[in-house]
């Protein structure tokens, strides 16, 4: 199999169990792609492809449209194992790129993981910036020993127009003015603090 016999096309539902084999692979088998094609494939804001080899898909990837379609933000690329240092992942991301430009996007934005060198490389490749870096830590376990305290202030749900003005006057709160959430990066406008609002508190 090369990738001269691959093609690149839209992913159907049909595709589910070729799809729920490349999320096998991932993270231990617990990537979060099977609970969210079937959004994807229902949802116009999605454009959702892959790499098809040999009737079968062996790549997949979504273009999701936020901002009011001025950003196109690309989610959940993945690539079969068994199919992996072939391009597939290339072809599929200069796909979403071309569709950027025929959906007339102003930019075309992802996250991951920085210690994801196929990703950071592919990124460089194809010409993407790098915004800015976070960093999340955890501890596996707490000590028993420890008590919850009560904050000082109650914490209270605001609007998405209420969370902009509080941006609007503390503007380092969100670094490049940029929000995120599930991994999506859009702008620190009412518009994206609106977008948030939609499915988050």
């Amino acid at each position: 199999m090369s990738a001269v016999s691959a093609m690149v096309r839209k992913v159907r539902a049909s595709d589910r169990k070729d799809i729920l084999e490349i999320s096998s692979k991932i993270w231990g088998g617990h990537d979060y792609l099977p609970s969210v094609i079937d959004e994807w494939l229902k949802n116009t804001k999605c454009h959702t492809y892959g790499v098809e080899v040999d009737d079968r898909l062996v790549a997949i990837g979504n273009l999701r449209l936020v901002d009011r379609n001025r950003t196109g933000w690309m989610e959940g690329l993945r690539v079969h194992p068994d199919y992996r240092k072939r391009g597939y992942a290339d072809m599929l991301t200069q796909h979403f790129l071309n569709l950027g430009l025929t959906l007339q996007v102003r930019q075309l934005r992802y996250t991951t993981g920085g210690n994801n060198r196929i990703s950071l490389k592919l990124a460089r490749k194809t010409g993407f910036k790098r915004m800015f870096k976070m960093t999340a830590f955890w501890h596996e376990s707490l000590d028993k020993t420890l008590k919850p305290t009560r904050a000082r202030s109650s914490m209270a749900e605001v609007t998405p127009w209420e969370a902009h003005k509080l941006l609007e006057t503390n503007m380092p709160l969100v670094p490049h003015n940029v929000l995120i959430y599930d991994w999506k990066a859009i702008n620190g406008t009412l518009r994206g603090f609106k977008e948030i609002g939609k499915e988050h508190t």
